[in-house]
């Protein structure tokens, strides 16, 4: 009875240690794959912000190109603002010259020159 005894616990022993063994190498298949899923799951992350910062390149060079576009289109218009300013500037002191002419010498035609000189101060900003 007592081999009988030490035979069942022998055999309890040896299944212990089988599912020891067995629950090891689980937990090692388990961890192996955790390790492949994260690593999977790091290398999806590594390219995923590789494609967005290539993206994030294009889209800073897409602005800096119509940004440049706006920024020399608003120097031509500052250019052309600026030069049509000094045209009616000119305009205002020759209509004023030919204003002051034309009362000196009781010219009829300086009410018309008068009211061109109204119109291009209206005109200017």
């Amino acid at each position: 009875q007592f081999l009988e005894v030490a035979s069942q616990h022998r055999k309890l022993l040896e299944l212990t240690v089988y599912n020891c063994d067995l629950a090891i190498r689980c937990t090692g298949l388990v961890e192996e794959l955790v390790a492949e899923g994260c690593s999977a799951v790091k290398a999806r992350y590594d390219k995923t912000n590789q494609e967005l910062s290539e993206l994030r390149l294009n889209v800073h060079k897409d602005h800096l190109e119509y940004f440049r576009m706006l920024y020399l289109t608003l120097g031509s218009l500052t250019y052309k603002k600026e030069k049509r300013l000094e045209e009616i500037d000119r305009s205002i002191r020759t209509t004023h010259i030919q204003l002051e002419f034309c009362i000196e010498t009781f010219d009829p035609v300086a009410k018309k020159h008068s009211d061109q000189k109204k119109e291009l101060y209206a005109r200017r900003p």
